[in-house]
């Protein structure tokens, strides 16, 4: 029978232990996030990045990574200014679809739907329907 109770205790200690495992703070992930992006830029061989996480409109994480461009010693840092280019179309787009997917908007609502400052340089590009401007197809 001792050996019985003493075994139960041993299971409840052992699952105490178990249970009191170490819960990731944002510290922690943030470093491991840090991590992973060093080890990306040397896997696909970037030479500078630059780095913010935005949570609740509060930067929570700011870091500049590397060289702004090969061949020189100028670090980077979270205020270096890159190139977009033409990424931001598709970044645009990607977010447009999932407002799509979450109802929040359609493929065919106008612009100035949302923006109703919004206006194209050549004015003859808008008719007017039901109090609201359209581009003619």
């Amino acid at each position: 029978m001792k050996k019985g109770y003493l075994l139960i205790l041993c299971l409840c200690f052992i699952s105490t232990l178990i249970a009191q495992k170490k819960k990731k703070t944002l510290a922690d992930t943030i470093n491991r996030f840090d991590t992973y992006i060093q080890n990306a830029m040397q896997t696909w061989q970037v030479p500078g990045m630059a780095v913010a996480i935005v949570k609740n409109n509060e930067i929570i994480f700011s870091k500049g990574y590397g060289v702004r461009e090969t061949g020189t010693n100028k670090k980077v840092d979270s205020k270096t200014y890159f190139s977009c280019a033409s990424t931001t179309k598709a970044m645009t787009a990607l977010c447009m679809g999932i407002l799509v997917d979450d109802g929040k908007v359609q493929w065919s609502d106008p612009v100035i739907k949302f923006v109703p400052e919004f206006q194209l340089q050549d004015p003859f590009c808008y008719k007017r329907t039901n109090g609201a401007r359209s581009l003619y197809s």
